[in-house]
């Protein structure tokens, strides 16, 4: 209770720390695009190498989901079950990706 009360009286001394996780304002659109969507994406940033950890190095598959989940407020299931999926696919690329692809202009 004596916690409690102090936490009242001097809310500056309880604010939010570095380790309190923030919520990403951001979330994916589930109305419009899955979660394999999401994971093409994921696995073609990780297949080119576009992500790079804090020393420059590769990024790994997993820290890039683990910040894309944070990031979209989402939840990636299996995630490298999927990514097994979607590269077993061989060429053939996702409905997103293609829209991706169009939406930068390439065919």
């Amino acid at each position: 209770l004596e916690l409690l009360e102090k936490q009242l009286m001097y809310p500056e001394l309880f604010s939010l720390n570095e380790k309190t996780p923030q919520l990403s304002p951001l979330h994916w659109n589930h109305s419009a695009y899955t979660k394999t969507a999401l994971m093409s994406l994921i696995v073609a940033l990780d297949g080119c190498n576009a992500c790079s950890d804090s020393c420059g190095n590769q990024a790994s598959f997993i820290s890039i989901v683990n910040t894309c989940e944070s990031a979209f407020n989402i939840k990636l299931p299996n995630p490298y079950k999927v990514r097994d999926e979607l590269l077993s696919q061989g060429d053939h690329r996702t409905k997103f990706i293609r829209q991706l692809l169009k939406a930068l202009g390439s065919n």
